[in-house]
């Protein structure tokens, strides 16, 4: 019965940590993908906002690169930064993967080095229902004896002709 408790307490921690692992992966990578998506968004307006510059400056003949360059340069920043809270993002979930591993080999590791009980290692006899005998099969006649039409019994029933075809 201790034997129980103890496996059910390492389940219990290995669960809990597994659950921790996970959660705190979960928050912070949420976190990161607000981030990423607040910043696209305001990717997504600034060349908005830099289409419509152009556009007008096109429009009245006095379009110069050095007017809309700092809104180039927040497009850039921008995607930098998406690139680097992707790259957060990634490392937070191997990080989280290589905890997961840590946490099964140490469960694996605790499991070679248990001490083998006697008692929990033997097995149970099931008890086995009883079963029927078989029908009597018909007598077989030996390889290369002579079969008289007479000697065949056939059973009819709807998939079968009277003269013991299939009927499909």
């Amino acid at each position: 019965m201790a034997d129980f408790f103890n496996k059910l307490k390492k389940s219990i921690d290995k669960g809990t940590a597994i659950v921790g692992a996970k959660s705190t992966t979960l928050i912070e990578t949420n976190k990161l993908k607000q981030d990423i998506s607040s910043t696209s968004r305001f990717k997504k307006d600034t060349l908005l906002e830099l289409g419509t510059k152009v556009y007008e400056l096109n429009k009245e003949g006095v379009f110069q690169v050095e007017v809309v360059e700092d809104l180039i340069t927040k497009i850039a920043e921008a995607e930098a930064k998406v690139a680097d809270l992707e790259a957060k993002i990634q490392l937070i979930q191997d990080e989280e993967k290589a905890k997961l591993d840590e946490i099964n080999t140490q469960e694996a590791e605790a499991a070679v080095s248990a001490p083998v009980d006697a008692a929990s290692t033997e097995v149970e006899a099931t008890p086995v229902a009883p079963v029927a005998p078989a029908e009597p099969v018909a007598p077989v006649a030996p390889v290369g004896a002579e079969v008289s039409a007479e000697d065949v019994e056939v059973e009819i029933d709807e998939t079968t002709s009277e003269s013991g075809e299939y009927k499909g």
